[in-house]
């Protein structure tokens, strides 16, 4: 971590230290949390996916609910499709055609290599120097890791994106409230992610978990 997410991280810290010295239910609050309305009406706007529109907001909660479930160290590829399945009510299907540049620049992986990218991506975060990583440096690397893979047919950057939410969860912190807002900045912070910049990203991600903690705290 750069000085200034290193700060962030250590303000973020202050914050859990200071609702675990409460003995609330942190699972608890992120069942709150995601079953409020504004939760899942920033994801739909963040994304420029017209399928997103569409989405049913009780198959939105129990993709989230299914990473609630994750009982290993780290996420699995089970658990990738869990998730693919809970949000587009169908069996995951893998993607058969090669999508175009992610950003005009950025080559998806070819659809021949997805599960290989698949299976490597997730021996990857078992492993001891991804668990050495700040969670939220976990999750933003997952998230950019499967949105390069984009391994299937429907919704898979959402998919990938609440996959990522796992690593909080097992690590014990709350999960993050966006604004609905910040769509063209969280892209912006994505291309950076894509192009090997992390560090914004991961900033981003530290300010919105600030905002539940903030939020839990006050109540």
């Amino acid at each position: 971590m750069d000085d200034q997410i290193s700060s962030a991280s250590t303000s973020l810290s202050q914050y859990h230290s200071r609702l675990l010295s409460r003995d609330v239910d942190i699972l608890a609050l992120n069942r709150e949390l995601v079953s409020e309305v504004e939760f899942f009406k920033s994801a739909i706007n963040r994304s420029s996916n017209p399928e997103m529109k569409t989405l049913n907001q009780s198959n939105f909660l129990d993709a989230i609910f299914e990473v609630f479930q994750v009982n290993e160290e780290s996420p699995t590829l089970e658990n990738l499709k869990n998730v693919n399945q809970k949000l587009t009510g169908e069996d995951p299907q893998l993607r058969s055609t090669q999508e175009s540049p992610l950003f005009g620049r950025f080559e998806v992986t070819p659809p021949s290599m997805i599960e290989r990218a698949l299976r490597r991506f997730f021996e990857w975060a078992g492993s001891d120097g991804y668990q050495d990583l700040h969670p939220i440096e976990q999750m933003a690397i997952g998230q950019i890791r499967l949105l390069e893979i984009r391994p299937f047919l429907r919704l898979s950057r959402l998919t990938g994106d609440i996959l990522s939410y796992s690593f909080l969860v097992q690590a014990g912190y709350l999960l993050p409230s966006y604004s609905e807002s910040e769509r063209e900045s969280l892209n912006n912070l994505i291309e950076e992610g894509l192009d090997f910049s992390t560090s914004g990203l991961v900033e981003y991600h530290l300010e919105a978990c600030k905002r539940s903690y903030q939020k839990a705290l006050k109540g």
